[in-house]
Parts: C-alpha cells; sequence; structure tokens
C-alpha cells in the first residue's frame, strides 16, 4: 500500500513538471500559429483589395470614354419618329 501511494506521488509530480514543460511550449506554437494566420487573412484581404481597385480602376477609364460621347435617347415612336406615335 506504501509503494502504490509513493507511486501515485511521484506520478503526480511528474505530470506537474511535465504540464510546467510542456505548456509554454504549446503556448508559442498556437502564438506563431496565429501570427501565421493573421499574416495570411492579411495576405489574401490586401490581394482583394487590389482585385477591387483594378476592377474600379478599369470600371472608371470605361465610363470616362462612355461619358465623352453624347447621349443619345432611346427611340420610343414620338410623334416625330419613324416608327409612329405608339398609338392606335
Amino acid at each position: 500500500m506504501l509503494i502504490v501511494n509513493k507511486l501515485r506521488g511521484v506520478s503526480v509530480i511528474f505530470l506537474g513538471i511535465g504540464t510546467h514543460l510542456i505548456i509554454p511550449k504549446i503556448s508559442e506554437v498556437t502564438l506563431n500559429f496565429h501570427q501565421i494566420l493573421s499574416q495570411q487573412q492579411r495576405a489574401i484581404a490586401t490581394e482583394a483589395a487590389l482585385e477591387d481597385r483594378k476592377k474600379l480602376d478599369k470600371d472608371s477609364s470605361t465610363s470616362t470614354t462612355l461619358n465623352n460621347q453624347e447621349f443619345q435617347p432611346p427611340n420610343n415612336g414620338g410623334f416625330d419618329s419613324d416608327y409612329g406615335s405608339g398609338t392606335r
């Protein structure tokens, strides 16, 4: 019975020492993992922002060329239309 109690005491001590040595390493790895993930998320966000900027630049360049053209209203068949007035 005395040996069993000593083994339990020794195993509790080893467990305490093991957790004291392992937990800081686990927390360091977790911190590094979160930093890596945040860097990946920043890179993804940056790429998305660059793509959006390229789309905006492309849209603005096409809209300026469209703005330089004179507006032609649609021919809905007014009184001076070749298609008639649209009434019977």
